[in-house]
């Protein structure tokens, strides 16, 4: 063969294999568009569609041979119809539109929420002469943005009613001598409703993360309803009657506290929607393999639409026509995940606005006991002397709390030191010897985590009573406050009653001193 031919049947060979690589290549970007989970779309300057992709047409309905040859306007909604014309006032400038987030309007005539960036499509003389379009798809971005927002403004509200009733309630009792009695009632009413704002927050985060551990024992149902009876205070506050039918035979296998929980949201929830003067029922029987037990009222009702919807977070019941009610829509979603986490299942029920509500707890009925024997009662305190004062020592770094929990401390009858950090609890520890200290774990300095592991390293150091008074509730936190050398930890607001059993008998719950 000739040089020349040869020559010539190599450039030959490598101008197919240009055209094979070429090819290919193209094949390849078309098959890559083809499959993004993005809209990409092109089009003219004008507007006109020249290029469809497959998540194109799942994104907006229309097929590529609806779209190309069409323009791209049918997607704008009217109020957006300015869109097209700003985008490719950039495009034209050689710009490139990031992140542009709009709506645009389905086949079907619904909307949704895209982010659309947008490129300039050269040609071979860099000449801009088209657009390439790639369009996301951020509705349930948004929508949980929306959410969340809506969540963040109602949660505001519902801290502020209280907390603006608190600080009324103090200036009343201030000003007022007559009406400090009623006025100190109204910030304790509301102190509680904040308590139980948060504690819920809590429970719903723990439950989210499944957080949440039962500890079952057979317990008697009646006493479960008798200690949730006396923890809802709206009852007797708003006037409501309220009867009971709870045989004293039915048993069930629960966590005490948790199932406690679930009669009082359920109460609580009952008295929230039923005017004064109202009726409340407490019911339960064994229906064959289940124990069921029923929370009914006379309040406003439950609308059809919105009895499938009412255990759900966040979600609120606009039982009310004026829906005069707060709330953040978390105690009857609380009351349905503790209630499954038993292995039963709640429902509710009602005839419409106007008409009351039913609310029934299903838990299964405990097997027969493998022996006759009663659960051992859990057990008392001992009567404390009203006489007996205990030397404590406070560490809290935020002055107001300090000061109002050393003036409880010292109404209850025992002589109190603060400290408002770390390095002063120890000095403090060292002077006064006391018998208790209640130490906040987020101070200033040291924490109070090291202020324990210091105090427990000293001569004596285990004969103080350490109790961890912290906002901070989680297990974890319980076990790091344990691991740290604090024998008990409780999580703020404390109650009146934790402190009297606390100051009263410090040696009984004293861990490190067995």
């Amino acid at each position: 063969m000739s040089r020349a031919k040869k020559a010539g049947t190599e450039s030959t060979r490598r101008g197919v294999e240009g055209d094979l690589s070429f090819a290919h290549a193209r094949a390849l970007l078309a098959a890559i568009v083809d499959s993004s989970d993005d809209a990409i779309i092109g089009k003219t300057l004008d507007g006109i569609v020249t290029s469809w992709n497959a998540a194109a047409m799942r994104m907006f309905g229309y097929t590529a041979e609806e779209m190309i040859g069409t323009p791209i306007t049918r997607l704008l909604p009217p109020e957006r119809s300015d869109d097209m014309r700003r985008i490719l006032d950039q495009i034209r400038q050689g710009n490139r539109v990031d992140h542009f987030e709009t709506e645009r309007v389905r086949k079907d005539g619904t909307r949704l929420h895209v982010s659309l960036t947008v490129s300039p499509i050269r040609d071979a003389d860099d000449r801009v002469v088209g657009a390439s379009k790639i369009a996301r798809d951020v509705s349930e971005r948004r929508r949980a943005e929306e959410a969340k927002d809506r969540f963040l403004a109602l949660l505001g509200h519902e801290l502020r009613n209280p907390l603006a009733a608190v600080q009324s309630a103090i200036i009343t009792a201030y000003l007022d001598p007559e009406r400090r009695e009623q006025a100190l009632d109204i910030a304790r009413r509301q102190t509680a409703q904040l308590r139980q704002l948060v504690d819920d927050l809590l429970d719903v985060a723990r439950v989210q993360h499944g957080k949440i551990t039962l500890r079952k024992v057979r317990i008697p149902l009646r006493e479960v309803v008798r200690r949730a009876v006396e923890a809802v205070a709206q009852i007797p506050e708003q006037g409501h009657t309220l009867s009971q039918a709870v045989a004293e035979e039915i048993i069930v296998d629960a966590d005490p506290g948790r199932l406690e929980q679930v009669v009082a949201n359920l109460l609580s929830n009952a008295a929230k929607y039923t005017p004064p003067g109202g009726h409340i029922d407490v019911r339960a029987e064994v229906d064959g393999s289940e124990v069921v037990l029923a929370v009914s009222d006379t309040g406003v009702g439950i609308e059809p639409a919105m009895l499938a919807h009412v255990f759900e977070t966040f979600a609120q019941a606009d039982r009310s026509l004026d829906r005069a009610q707060g709330g953040l829509g978390l105690g009857l979603a609380l009351v349905r995940t503790l209630v499954e986490l038993h292995g039963g299942r709640v429902e509710a029920r009602s005839h419409g606005l106007g008409r009351g509500a039913e609310f029934l707890v299903r838990l299964p009925l405990p097997p027969p006991a493998t022996e006759s024997r009663a659960d051992p009662a859990p057990p008392t305190a001992p009567p404390l002397s009203a006489a007996r004062s205990t030397r404590v020592v406070v560490v809290e770094d935020n002055t107001d709390a300090a000061y109002a929990l050393s003036m409880l401390v010292e109404v209850l009858g025992h002589q109190v030191e603060v400290a408002h950090d770390g390095l002063g609890a120890l000095v403090a520890r060292e002077r006064a010897r006391p018998e208790v200290m209640l130490v906040d774990i987020g101070l200033p300095g040291i924490d109070g985590l090291e202020v324990a592991r210091r105090i427990r390293a000293q001569p004596g150091g285990a004969e103080t009573l350490l109790v961890a008074l912290t906002g901070y509730g989680r297990d974890e936190d319980k076990e790091r406050s344990r691991l740290a050398g604090f024998d008990l930890h409780l999580t703020k607001p404390v109650g009146v009653e934790d402190l009297t059993d606390v100051l009263g008998d410090p040696a009984r719950f004293r861990r490190r001193a067995q």
